[in-house]
């Protein structure tokens, strides 16, 4: 497995992939930020002062989490651009024949995809550190201790959306309606169209246990984390965004496992 991962880690760096895409993110954190430092929004400009986190946390969390889930797209790039390239050279069907190589395959899939969380997020939490510090906008002091637990939780929902796309992208074969469907999903209107139709179904007499479900997506916890540090210290919420991510995960990694065998059937 570390060969595979080696292997895959030499392909992103030949490819200038390994470059390319966090000096990309930078530049559309950077741009994003400036816009909500410029709409106000984020500053409290627009609105009351409870209704929003005054660190850079709270910048970083509307810029990642806002409108469109800039942070779980960005994260997924690495792993996206390998799994193309293995499709559409072939290499799923000739070198994955056996299920051991098939499982290493998906773990060094899954490692890539947690990096690029890691480092999607790393880059975000230094651009909206960075935006503020001409001291035209007042930004609060944040903890220290809270600001590493946001980080975490974020990279983990990141890691959740790229484990779904990668699930996704191998049910559909690689086509354009993959790229489609991920890219709806970690932009999160697929998760906006779900909690709209358990909402209707909850109208229509479904009950509010129907509503409930909504927190088990994994749009419920990025809406969490785009409160930035609020959120944090409310009894059981770090916990239900640390579990459901991690079991989307586990659920994602054996569907694209077991994707994966029909390749070379």
């Amino acid at each position: 497995m570390l060969n595979m991962l080696r292997s895959e880690i030499y392909r992103l760096w030949k490819s200038g992939a390994l470059v390319a895409f966090p000096i990309a993110a930078a530049i559309v954190f950077a741009l994003s930020g400036m816009a909500e430092i410029m709409d106000g929004a984020w500053s409290g400009r627009a609105g009351s002062g409870d209704l929003y986190d005054p660190t850079f946390v709270g910048l970083a969390s509307a810029v990642g989490f806002g409108n469109v889930f800039l942070l779980p797209l960005v994260s997924c790039g690495w792993m996206v651009w390998l799994l193309d390239s293995d499709i559409k050279t072939g290499a799923l069907k000739t070198v994955f024949v056996t299920s051991r190589a098939r499982a290493h395959y998906i773990v060094a899939a899954l490692i890539i995809c947690c990096a690029g969380a890691v480092v999607a997020t790393a880059i975000l939490l230094a651009v909206c550190a960075w935006l503020p510090a001409d001291g035209t906008i007042e930004v609060a002091p944040a903890d220290a201790g809270l600001v590493a637990q946001w980080a975490v939780l974020a990279a983990l929902v990141c890691a959740c959306f790229g484990s779904i796309a990668l699930g996704i992208y191998l049910l559909c074969g690689g086509s354009r309606a993959a790229w489609c469907v991920v890219i709806l999903l970690c932009c999160g209107v697929l998760g906006k169209v779900a909690m709209a139709v358990l909402a209707l179904a909850t109208v229509a007499g479904g009950g509010e246990e129907v509503l409930e479900l909504a927190t088990l997506l994994p749009s419920a916890s990025a809406y969490v984390l785009k409160g930035g540090l609020r959120y944090l210290a409310v009894d059981g919420v770090m916990f239900k965004v640390a579990f459901y991510p991690v079991f989307w995960i586990t659920v994602s990694s054996i569907a694209a496992y077991a994707r994966m065998r029909r390749f070379v059937v």
